[in-house]
């Protein structure tokens, strides 16, 4: 029988993919060539020319299993991405690492600067959201409690074959959690 507990990383991991979802497919019209095709936690597992873009997020860093895991914060209150590690009364805090993803595929009617204009607005679409998203009430069952999400860096690259324009996009976000000892 499953657990009814709920784990903060999987709450923030939902949560801010139901939010994407209704920013990146919900309200963009269908004739908005920069409309995702798919939003959802975890791989692809489907053929990319299906959707056209794909935006994917992740628990960490996939592609990087030992640089980009869940960590104790350990530095000064004088950064925004690197506050003091305890709180006044003896809890923790935490940063909560994700990334997303963005594979684009353009219509073979598309030039190189128009394909690299949209890849470009769906990265950067991707990260106001990110930055925008409203974080209330986040909690799970062992009182740890999301304070703030951070985009820390993105990148962006070129792909495909002749006349193929393919832009793969990777935006690393971390959110800022508390919890008591």
């Amino acid at each position: 029988m499953p657990t009814s507990d709920t784990s903060i990383v999987n709450v923030l991991l939902d949560s801010v993919n139901t939010w994407l979802v209704e920013k990146l497919q919900t309200d963009i019209p269908t004739t908005d060539g920069t409309k995702a095709g798919l939003v959802r936690p975890g791989l692809l597992q489907d053929n990319p020319l299906t959707y056209g873009i794909s935006v994917l997020s992740y628990n960490n860093d996939p592609d990087d299993e030992t640089g980009w895991g869940h960590s104790i914060t350990q530095h000064d209150l004088t950064s925004l991405h690197n506050p003091q590690p305890y709180e006044l009364g003896g809890g923790e805090m935490w940063f909560r690492r994700f990334t997303t993803k963005a594979e684009m595929y353009w219509p073979t009617t598309y030039e190189r600067q128009q394909a690299r204009q949209s890849a470009n607005v769906v990265l950067s679409r991707i990260e106001y959201y990110l930055r925008t998203y409203p974080m209330i009430d986040i909690s799970d069952s062992f009182g740890e409690y999301a304070a703030q999400l951070f985009v820390i860096k993105d990148l962006i690259s070129d792909g495909g074959g002749v006349g193929q324009f393919i832009h793969h996009g990777k935006i690393w976000w971390q959110v800022l959690t508390s919890k008591s000892v």
